[in-house]
């Protein structure tokens, strides 16, 4: 889900396995939806089966990003245009909203887990990043954008969580040590376009980032020091947005090459595989 679209609700659906009754149905006179469910019926065809919950708390406005916590298929966050982020339990049931993050003034356009999942980095397009508590949903620290830009994007680096990615409107990436809330010296690159999107190797030395006008940059990172080194660039599709990158490396065998996930705004998602700095493509999905 893109926040950059807007104008629409989020209405957060988690489904297993059992069906649930329901009765929502369509008028009784659309033939066409009739014939389109097979052998059964209009109501249930278009019942709410199947969903374990409803999480209806951003209705107002649209969310950017629905993340679980590291490891824990029962804790969630996401984050709204509305300005805060919801925690979320599914167990025990009933689930429930367990803290709502606010501080922010302007929307929440992007968020983070720490490894230990203690703490939540966000980003907001009032420019600010904030530090949050997520037992008790204190923001314990505010830090403003280096560019006094748009804060759009963020991530942690994976191997020492005192450090963080942030990516802003004004093109820019900057390492930021949660810690102090100043910036990495040698932390910095400028990209084509405003920063959509952030994802490092699960090592934490490679990082990627896509920007509004179509382009991936791949940078090494030094683990000493933070410093970004620009390394390679692909351009997906101009004028295209990235809106989204997530790395993986594979557990089997089989599958040697490391492989990153990219929603580009070109109706597809596409998979590629990448090397130390170089991204090749594999597939379109």
């Amino acid at each position: 889900m893109d926040y950059r679209s807007g104008g629409w609700a989020l209405w957060l659906m988690l489904c297993l396995t059992h069906r649930a009754p329901g009765s929502l149905v369509p008028t009784p006179l659309a033939e066409a939806s009739r014939a389109m469910a097979g052998d059964t019926t209009l109501s249930e065809n278009y019942a709410f089966a199947g969903m374990y919950h409803i999480f209806d708390q951003h209705v107002d406005q649209a969310v950017p990003k629905v993340q679980f916590a590291n490891d824990d298929k029962h804790l969630l966050a996401c984050c709204s245009l509305d300005g805060t982020i919801s925690v979320c339990q599914l167990v025990p049931t009933p689930p429930a909203v367990l803290q709502t993050l606010r501080g922010h003034n302007g929307p929440v356009s992007d968020f983070a887990w720490s490894l230990s999942n203690d703490i939540i980095v966000s980003t907001s397009l009032d420019g600010s990043m904030c530090i949050w508590n997520t037992h008790d949903g204190r923001c314990i620290r505010q830090i403003a954008d280096p560019d006094s830009a748009q804060m759009l994007c963020c991530t942690f680096q994976p191997i020492n969580n005192n450090l963080t990615v942030v990516g802003n409107s004004k093109h820019n990436i900057h390492g930021v040590n949660i810690s102090t809330g100043k910036k990495v010296k040698g932390g910095s690159s400028k990209l084509t376009g405003r920063v959509l999107s952030l994802s490092f190797d699960s090592a934490g030395r490679i990082l990627w980032a896509g920007d509004d006008r179509g382009s991936i940059f791949s940078f090494l990172f030094d683990m000493a020091t933070g410093k970004l080194t620009k390394a390679k660039r692909l351009v997906v599709s101009e004028g295209s947005a990235i809106t989204s990158i997530s790395a993986r490396s594979w557990i089997s065998r089989e599958a040697r090459d490391p492989s990153l996930l990219v929603n580009a705004c070109i109706n597809k998602l596409l998979l590629y595989r990448y090397g130390p700095v170089a991204l090749l493509l594999l597939c379109p999905a």
